[in-house]
Formats: C-alpha cells, structure tokens, sequence
C-alpha cells in the first residue's frame, strides 16, 4: 500500500502542470494505511465492545421474548410414542421441528386461501413451489389431520391456546402455557373433516 501511494504520488509530481484529480488513485492506499494504525491500537477496545454487545443483545432477547416452544416440546417428548404424529394447527412454530429432532417437516393445517403478503402462509406457500409433491403432504387444509389419528398412533397438536373456540373437536389441551397450546388427539376419537 505504501508503494502504490508512493508510486502515484510520484509519478504525478513529475508534469509541471498538475490536476487535482492526479492525486485520487493515491487515497485509497493512504486510506488503507490510516485505517491499519487506528485498527491496530483500537482492536482490544472493538473486540471487548463486540463481545459484550453479542452478550448482552443475546441475553436480552431472551429476557424480553421468552417465546420458544422447548417446555411445550419437553412435555410432549415425555409421553410421546414412536409412531405418534404431530401437526401445527392454524400457525407455524418455527423452532417445533429442531427441540423435537426431527428431519422431516411438520405438517401444517391452516386456511391456504388468500394469505396476506407478510403472514408465515404465504413464505411456505412459495417453498412449496420448490418441491409441490411434499407440499400435498405437509400443508393441509385447515381442520383436516394428518394420518396417524385414523390410524394406530396419536397426534400431538401445536396451536394457539384459543384454537379449541374455533375447533370445537380440540376439546381440552394437555398443555399450555399462555403462548402455545397442545392437544393429544387419539387414535379412535371421532375424527374431524379429512380424517377417514
């Protein structure tokens, strides 16, 4: 960075008329070399800044928004069988798959039709266009249950805590606690729209 400065700054000296646009290509490595010597001594304080802030924006985060589904999910876990299903119901929990460990998508049932711009139905409706075969089996009409309740396992469904007034068939959750709600729906219990 030095030599090219130099070179310029040299090179530009040497014509008795002179422009002061000839000293442009020179800034960039003055720039470079000012930028290296306030870094170098400033680097201790950035860092030291850097990883309070990461701290402290990390720790807030998770003071003011407690919103993760994990106790939701621990509580499943505890009682969950092999062969039960599980179904997201008029929202999409972003985090159900990974405290759940689970490689495939969750199926979620939900009203397709129309979603607005900016609503989580309209983000999976376009990555259904990536792969429409999964999509038929993992974005479900709303009210409408995936196989396991027809058949032998049960399916654990994640809903808003006031599902169960638009879903009568719901009936009472198994769990909640103010921000998800989750229903046990068993293999033999009468069956909404879709489940035959």
């Amino acid at each position: 960075m030095g030599l090219w400065a130099l070179v310029v700054v040299v090179f530009f000296s040497q014509p008795r008329s002179k422009l002061v646009g000839y000293a442009l290509p020179a800034l960039p490595p003055l720039a470079f070399l000012i930028a290296e010597v306030v870094a170098s001594r400033a680097m201790r304080l950035t860092a030291a800044v850097a990883a309070v802030a990461c701290v402290g924006i990390v720790t807030g985060i998770g003071i003011a928004a407690p919103r993760s589904v994990k106790p939701a999910v621990a509580f499943v876990r505890a009682q969950m069988a092999p062969h039960d299903g599980v179904l997201m119901l008029d929202r999409y929990v972003y985090d159900l798959a990974f405290y759940l460990r689970r490689a495939d998508p969750v199926p979620v049932a939900a009203d397709w039709v129309g979603p607005s711009v900016d609503d989580w139905r309209h983000e999976l409706l376009d990555a259904a266009a990536f792969d429409p075969e999964s999509a038929r089996h993992v974005l479900l009409p709303s009210g409408h249950l995936p196989a396991p309740p027809c058949g032998a396992g049960a399916t654990w469904i994640f809903a808003d805590p006031d599902a169960a007034q638009r879903y009568r068939w719901l009936g009472q959750a198994v769990y909640s606690d103010g921000h998800i709600a989750v229903w046990r729906w068993a293999a033999g219990t009468a069956a909404p729209a879709g489940c035959r």
